[in-house]
């Protein structure tokens, strides 16, 4: 039994029996006791319940339980209206509810500022959510871009690819804008912390955006850290395989002249070749990520290990150049006339003196790739969306010879599938023997 409860009773039946030391028992009938002592037991009983909200780390206090409590309040007021007044027990009984008063007043009062609070909070992630579209893509944007973190994989096979291929232009991009792409990171977590963590009822629009919020900041916050762990991996062991390639390529270099193997320099997706592809890929991925101090002596050693490669094929370059072959033909979509076209108009404008005698589509399909990068222009995250097609260009040398020229044609689908020419500089020493062939071999 409470001991409220007991002492309630105690007192009913002290009151009841006359009790000296009470001393006001027979101000009081036996009806009055009785209201008394079960008004003392229902205000020990409330003020019991009302704890369990006043702690903080109980129940939530809601508007039904402040409802429910001044129900009772009224209540209790009208079982001591009766009572007189004067008596001390009433006094005492009086006093009693008075504290259940004031303890309820406090927890009403909190509870009042508290509501008002979550409504001000309610209505700030509102106008927050339905205002955060062009935020929510940036998340779309980042999320999409840490997910493609395995791309800085010393062994991805991205960087063995052709340089002017969307994968690795889209890696030269990210590399370049990782100053930009952590500022804007930042600011996205700092700015929508609040609004992810709410747990609160929206309606309409703002309930939508809202859920857009929620989704995308994690999943951009998840993916974070993958990314710049993978990307500070690179930082750190990039110039040491940089090194390794170098060593490779020379020695494979080497063993093809010793052997005359003149077709470890025409395949075009030999060693040789994808060493060198790497070396490239690699070094210009890397180097918008550290110092210029860092930088240079790198870029030195792998634009002396590539210029050496080349030497290193100029001594087969009678063989190579006899014995070259003509690119395979492998394209034979709709577009094809217009993608011809294309290409034509373009050497027309940028190289008017040359002759093309050929035009190879070297795979069988456009490949697609989709992303966001840092423009550091335009100061902002791009979506590019758009698809690769390899070309080679066979162009007179003389009576005799050609030069395989690579390009490559763009479909940018964020502009109706507009088509467009991309192409790699030209090398400083001219075509290499791998890209040069006797127009009877074409």
């Amino acid at each position: 039994m409470r001991l409220g409860s007991f002492l309630g009773l105690l007192l009913v039946a002290m009151l009841a029996l006359g009790a000296p030391g009470l001393g006001y028992a027979d101000e009081l009938d036996k009806k009055q006791v009785g209201v008394l002592g079960r008004l003392n037991n229902q205000v020990t009983a409330a003020q019991a319940a009302l704890a369990k909200y006043t702690t903080g780390s109980g129940p939530l206090y809601t508007q039904r339980l402040v409802d429910d409590f001044a129900k009772k309040m009224a209540r209790f007021e009208e079982m001591l209206a009766p009572l007189p007044a004067d008596n001390e027990e009433v006094k005492k009984e009086a006093a009693h509810l008075d504290e259940l008063r004031k303890a309820l007043a406090a927890q009403n009062a909190a509870f009042a500022a508290g509501s008002a609070a979550k409504e001000e909070t309610k209505a700030k992630i509102a106008a927050l959510s339905e205002a955060s579209a062009a935020d929510v893509e940036s998340m779309k944007q980042l999320g999409e871009m840490f997910q493609g973190y395995t791309r800085y994989a010393l062994d991805s096979y991205g960087f063995a690819r052709w340089p002017s291929n969307d994968v690795v232009v889209e890696l030269r991009g990210w590399s370049e804008g990782w100053p930009a792409t952590q500022k804007r990171y930042a600011e996205l977590v700092a700015k929508y912390e609040e609004a992810a963590a709410y747990r609160g009822h929206l309606e309409g629009k703002a309930s939508m955006a809202h859920t857009e919020i929620v989704i995308n900041q994690r999943q951009m916050k998840e993916r974070f850290p993958e990314f710049k762990e993978a990307l500070e991996k690179f930082v750190k062991d990039a110039p040491a395989q940089l090194d390794k390639d170098m060593a490779t390529l020379a020695a494979e270099a080497n063993r093809a002249v010793a052997a005359k193997d003149f077709g470890a320099f025409l395949n075009p997706d030999g060693t040789i070749e994808s060493l060198r592809n790497r070396l490239t890929n690699m070094s210009s991925a890397w180097s918008p990520l550290v110092s210029e101090d860092q930088r240079r002596p790198v870029d030195a050693r792998v634009n002396a290990a590539l210029a050496q490669a080349d030497a290193t094929m100029e001594k087969l370059a009678t063989e190579i150049i006899r014995e070259n072959k003509g690119p395979k033909d492998a394209y034979a979509g709709g577009d094809r006339a217009k993608i011809e076209s294309l290409v034509r108009q373009f050497w027309a404008k940028e190289y008017p003196k040359e002759s093309i005698v050929a035009i190879r589509i070297t795979a069988s399909a456009f490949e697609r790739s989709v992303a966001w990068h840092y423009d550091a222009a335009a100061r902002a995250f791009v979506k590019s969306d758009s698809s690769y097609l390899p070309v080679r260009v066979v162009v007179k040398d003389g009576p005799k010879q050609g030069i395989m020229w690579p390009c490559g044609v763009q479909k940018l689908h964020l502009r109706g599938d507009e088509l467009r020419v991309s192409w790699p500089p030209r090398p400083s020493r001219g075509a290499p023997p791998a890209w040069r062939l006797f127009l009877s071999n074409l």
